[in-house]
C-alpha cells in the first residue's frame, strides 16, 4: 500500500514551496504534504488557488450638491410696431397714409375676414384715419386703419368699400369735358383738387369720371382720370402750390365758362362769413376775364364777367351786402405774409399773416392798422404790425 502514496507523494512535490503539512493517512502513518503555494494574478495581487476573484474596487464620486431650482418668469408679450409708435407719439409720421371711413361698417380683426365689431350699417364719415397697411395690391382688399380716441387706440382691418373714394394723386386735374387736356398749366380752365378732397361722383365714361365740387365760394364740375382716385391717400401730398395773393374779390354771384361766351362748367359767388374771395386775373377779353380762385382745398380757374370783380379797396360796400361788405363803405388794408397780428389790450402776439392779402380796416392810417380777422368762426379786432 505504500507505493500509490509514494506515487502521490512524487506528483505533489513539485507544486511545494517552503512549507509543508502533515496529514493523516490509513494505518496510522504521517506523511508530509507540501502546503499550496500562492501565485500571482495578473495585475500582481496575491490569489488563493482556488478562490473567487474579487470585484475591483470603484472609489465613489464626490457628492455634488444640486442648484436650487429658480423660476423665470415669461417675457412680457411683444408690442406691436404700430402700438409702439402710438406710445411713443410718432404714429401720425410713421404712418403718413389716411382714408375716410364709414363708421357704420363692419371693424374686422384679421385679413382672414372675421369680425371684430358689427357696424350698423349707417353711413357716417368723420374726420381721416392713419392706415397702417393700404392692402391695395391683394384681393379682396382690405387695409388696416389706427381707430384712435381719447384714451386707446386699435388696429382693424376694413373692407376698401367701407371707405370713401379720394383725389389720392397731387397732379390730378379736372376739365369741364370728358377730354383730358393735352397740356396743363395755371391758365388751362378747370379746377386742381386737393389729395385727400372727398369726391362726388356724378358720372362716368371710360377711364374717366365726373366730379362735383363745391363750398360757400365755388359750384363746379370736372372730369378726371380714373387713376387719380383711389380710398387712400397720402398726407404728405395734401397740399396744393401756392398762388400769389388774389388782386381782386368777388362782388356777386357769376358764371363760371371755359372761354368768353362759351360753355358753362360752374359758379363763383362772395361768401357769407369770413374775407370775400380773391382772384387772380390771368387776361382779359371785353367784359370777360381769365381767373384763378385759391379755396386751399381747390384751384379753379375759369372766365368770368368783369362786372363781378372789384379791387379791394373798392368792393367794400358793393353788390349784395355778402362778405366783409354790407351797405356801408369799409376800407381795407394791404397786409403781407408773416405781419404780427398783436391784442389791442396786451399788445401779445396772438397771430400771423400767412398769405399776403387785403383786410378790413378799422384805423388804417400808420404802421400799426387795426384789421378784424377771423378766429374760430368770431370776427376780431388786432393791430397789425409790419417790419
Amino acid at each position: 500500500m505504500r507505493r500509490p502514496v509514494q506515487a502521490l507523494l512524487a506528483v505533489l512535490a513539485p507544486l511545494a514551496v517552503g512549507c509543508t503539512t502533515s496529514r493523516a493517512v490509513s494505518g496510522g502513518a504521517q506523511i508530509e504534504v507540501p502546503a499550496a503555494s500562492p501565485r500571482s494574478d495578473d495585475e500582481g495581487g496575491p490569489k488563493t488557488e482556488g478562490a473567487e476573484e474579487a470585484e475591483p474596487r470603484v472609489e465613489a464620486e464626490p457628492r455634488v450638491e444640486a442648484e436650487p431650482v429658480v423660476e423665470v418668469e415669461p417675457p412680457p408679450p411683444e408690442i406691436p410696431e404700430w402700438a409702439q409708435a402710438v406710445l411713443d407719439g410718432q404714429a401720425l409720421e410713421l404712418y403718413p397714409q389716411r382714408a375716410y371711413f364709414w363708421s357704420g361698417a363692419d371693424l374686422l380683426e384679421n385679413h382672414e375676414g372675421d369680425v371684430l365689431a358689427k357696424g350698423d350699417g349707417e353711413r357716417r364719415v368723420a374726420s381721416p384715419d392713419v392706415v397702417i397697411e393700404d392692402d391695395r395690391t391683394a384681393t379682396p382688399r382690405r387695409p388696416r386703419l389706427l381707430c384712435r380716441s381719447r384714451n386707446s387706440a386699435v388696429a382693424a382691418y376694413v373692407e376698401a368699400t367701407a371707405l370713401e373714394e379720394v383725389i389720392a394723386v397731387p397732379d390730378a386735374f379736372a376739365s369741364p369735358g370728358p377730354t383730358a387736356p393735352s397740356t396743363i398749366d395755371p391758365t388751362t380752365v378747370g379746377f386742381r383738387p386737393k389729395v385727400g378732397w372727398l369726391i362726388e361722383r356724378v358720372e362716368a365714361e371710360e377711364g374717366r369720371a365726373a366730379l362735383h365740387y363745391h363750398d360757400e365760394a365755388v359750384d363746379v364740375t370736372g372730369w378726371v382720370d380714373d387713376s387719380a382716385i383711389d380710398v387712400v391717400y397720402s398726407s404728405t401730398e395734401a397740399s396744393l402750390p401756392e398762388l400769389p395773393a388774389g388782386t381782386h374779390v368777388l362782388v356777386r354771384k357769376t358764371t363760371l365758362r371755359t372761354a368768353p361766351g362759351g360753355k358753362t362748367f360752374g359758379r363763383l359767388r362772395p361768401t357769407d362769413r369770413g374775407p370775400t374771395p380773391a382772384v387772380i386775373i390771368h387776361e382779359r377779353r371785353g367784359q370777360y376775364a381769365l381767373v384763378t380762385l385759391d379755396r386751399r382745398t381747390v384751384h379753379v380757374t375759369g372766365w368770368v364777367s368783369t362786372s363781378a370783380l372789384r379791387r379791394p379797396e373798392d368792393s367794400w360796400g358793393r353788390g349784395s351786402g355778402a362778405g366783409f361788405g354790407g351797405s356801408r363803405p369799409n376800407p381795407a388794408v394791404e397786409l403781407r405774409r408773416g405781419t404780427r397780428l398783436r391784442s389791442a389790450s396786451s399788445s401779445e402776439v396772438v397771430g400771423v399773416v400767412t398769405k399776403t392779402s387785403a383786410f378790413r380796416c378799422t384805423e388804417c392810417e400808420g404802421t400799426r392798422p387795426v384789421v378784424e380777422v377771423w378766429a374760430c368762426d368770431t370776427l376780431v379786432s388786432l393791430v397789425a404790425e409790419q417790419d
